[in-house]
Parts: C-alpha cells; sequence; structure tokens
C-alpha cells in the first residue's frame, strides 16, 4: 500500500571506523524497507564498481556532494555560501525528478556517504547547507566512536589501502608508524584527520538546518556490545522493520583487522632487498593474502596495536572534546562510560 505520508529519506554520515561497511553492504543494501542510494548497493562488490552507484541518480548526488573544482571552489570561499540560483535550481529539480517519485513507494531511501564528516570546517559546511537546500526535509544518522580508538582503526585502515592499491605507490611494501601517519594527515591541507575529530560540529550545522529530532547520534560502542538496542534505534530512526535490521547484521562482520603477524610480514618486506619492488608488482590480491588482511583469507592471532604518545593523546582528546561536551548536554550521550574526553 502506498504511504499517505511521504517517507522522509536518510543520509548516513558516518564516521569513520564505526561499522559503517557492515551498515552499507549488510543491512541497506538488502533491507527491503530501503531504497539503497549509495554507497556499496546490493551486487557491487568493490568501491571502484559500486562507490556512489545510485540506480539512475548518480549525477544528483556527484553534483550535490562531490568537490567542486578549484575555481568553483576559490569563488564559494570568497563569496561565503551566496549559491547561484542556476545551481539552486538544478539540485532542486533534480531531487524533484529522480528523488520524490521514491518517497512515496513504501521504501526509505538511504545514502552512506562518510566524507560528509572530512574536510575543512568551509566545505562541511558547504555540504550540509547543499543537502538541505536540495532535500528540503531529510533525516540525518551519524555513529560516533571514542576518538583514540578511532584514530587507531583509521590509522590501520589507510596502512592497509597504501598496500592493497590498485595503483602502488611509494607507500606500498613500506611500514609507517601511526604518529608519523598523524604528523602528515593531522593539519594537512584538507585537514583530513581534524574534520573526522571535528565531528561535534559537523552534527551541529546539521541540527541547526534540519532541527534536533531530524538528527540520531549512536555511538558505535553500542553497536559492539548491545547491537540489538543499536539496531533498534537505527531501524526506529529510519522507519524500517527492526527485526529484519537484526537478521541481517546480528553475528555480521567486514574490514578485517590487521594482527600483529601482519605487521611483521610488511616489516620483512620492507627489509629484504627489492622487497618494496617486488610487492608492488604483485596482483593486489595477492598482496592482501600474504598480509593476512584479505576478507576470505585473515590471519588468526592477536590484532594489531598502535600506542601513542602522551602528547598524541591529549591532542587528539583536545581536538573532539567541545564536541563531546556539546553532544552530552545536546542528546545526553553516555560519553563518559566509554572514554571520550570531556
Amino acid at each position: 500500500m502506498t504511504p499517505s505520508v511521504p517517507l522522509l529519506p536518510v543520509v548516513h554520515i558516518g564516521l569513520n571506523k564505526t561499522g559503517s561497511t557492515s551498515l552499507q553492504r549488510m543491512l541497506f543494501s538488502h533491507h527491503e524497507a530501503v531504497h539503497f542510494l549509495g554507497k556499496y548497493p546490493r551486487g557491487k562488490r568493490s568501491p571502484a564498481e559500486g562507490r556512489y552507484w545510485t540506480h539512475g541518480v548518480g549525477e544528483f548526488l556527484t553534483d550535490l556532494i562531490e568537490f567542486e573544482p578549484e575555481s568553483l571552489w576559490e569563488h564559494y570561499q570568497k563569496t561565503g555560501f551566496a549559491f547561484e540560483s542556476e545551481q539552486s535550481a538544478f539540485w532542486k529539480r533534480s531531487y524533484l525528478e529522480h528523488i520524490q517519485p521514491i518517497l512515496h513507494n513504501g521504501q526509505v531511501p538511504i545514502w552512506s556517504l562518510e566524507k560528509l564528516c572530512m574536510g575543512t570546517p568551509k566545505r562541511r559546511e558547504l555540504r550540509a547547507r547543499r543537502i538541505v537546500q536540495a532535500f528540503g526535509e531529510c533525516k540525518i544518522l551519524v555513529v560516533l566512536r571514542e576518538p583514540l580508538a578511532l584514530i587507531e582503526s583509521l590509522y590501520f585502515q589507510r596502512l592497509k589501502a597504501s598496500q592493497l592499491s590498485r595503483v602502488p605507490d611509494q607507500w606500498t611494501g613500506h611500514y609507517y608508524e601511526i604518529e608519523t601517519w598523524l604528523e602528515e594527515n593531522f593539519t594537512g591541507l584538507q585537514k583530513d584527520i581534524m574534520g573526522v575529530l571535528d565531528y561535534g560540529r559537523t552534527i551541529q550545522w546539521f541540527s541547526d538546518l534540519l532541527g534536533p529530532e531530524r538528527i540520531c547520534v549512536l555511538l558505535f560502542e553500542d553497536f559492539v556490545q548491545q547491537p540489538s538496542q543499536f539496531l533498534d534505534r537505527l531501524s526506529q530512526f529510519c522507519g524500517i522493520d527492526s527485526p529484519r535490521s537484526m537478521q541481517l547484521m546480528i553475528g555480521e562482520r567486514r574490514n578485517v583487522r590487521w594482527t600483529h603477524q601482519s605487521i611483521s610480514r610488511l616489516k620483512w618486506v620492507e627489509r629484504v632487498p627489492f622487497g618494496p619492488t617486488i610487492f608492488r608488482r604483485l596482483p593486489r590480491q595477492k598482496r592482501a593474502r600474504y598480509l593476512g588482511v584479505h576478507n576470505d583469507h585473515p590471519l588468526q592471532g592477536e590484532k594489531a596495536r598502535a600506542p601513542l604518545s602522551s602528547a598524541w593523546i591529549d591532542r587528539i582528546s583536545d581536538a573532539c572534546r567541545t564536541s563531546n561536551r556539546w553532544l552530552h548536554e545536546e542528546w545526553s550521550l553516555p560519553l563518559a562510560k566509554h572514554g571520550y574526553p570531556l
């Protein structure tokens, strides 16, 4: 039966390393009540094949979400957030033509785009304003993770990506410490890591534009420790069947993490003569299997850890303390219970 009230779209904005891939591949792309529009929709097996595949509305998402060409971005920096009328009209018209019809078919349109929590403050605010400008009304779903654990997990994800790149680069076949990675990425041009840690400001922009009742903030720690309660809250917010969500998700796991043995193998590659050169010439699947980070052939053993110095612990904690205090006051989240800096 066609619902009398149209369903509101849901935009899942991350954060990184909070179970997003599992939600994308196992829940959003398989739940019968969801019209999944990106990323990794059902039947797509890799980022190259599936990223932002949107069943005919890819142009809309690209124009709405993707970064601007440098010249246009410079224009936005100079003029603030004054949109040109033809762009605004295009985004709204595209939404009405491609997305609005979906709202009446009994399925909830869902996007999952982690990049909305990444980048400079100006870019993140611009994306939030664009979405609200085009959609009018929608819901925003975000999952947080204790920052130190998030940074460690993100480091291993980036280390894995550099070893399994389809086009090997200078890091393929080489090991680098977490603090080396932090020094190069914490305050770089894109402020990549700072954007992730500045999640409070990203959430506040959406809250100011849509109202707090349209925002759902969940914790990754609850996803791990209390999956049923986590999935029930997520499902109720999205407007989908909770028991089906639990059936699809309970016990599922994606993104195999490094083990100590995996790190040892990578360090060995770096030490042997011509090791990195030979490693870079291997097919991607063979590199993954050798390092034990292949989803189908993971190495067993103790998970690798990347301890941080006290200086970096303080720096990361300071970067998100204001966000955590605001979120605790606004949503009464049990952040202290899970070790979030307050």
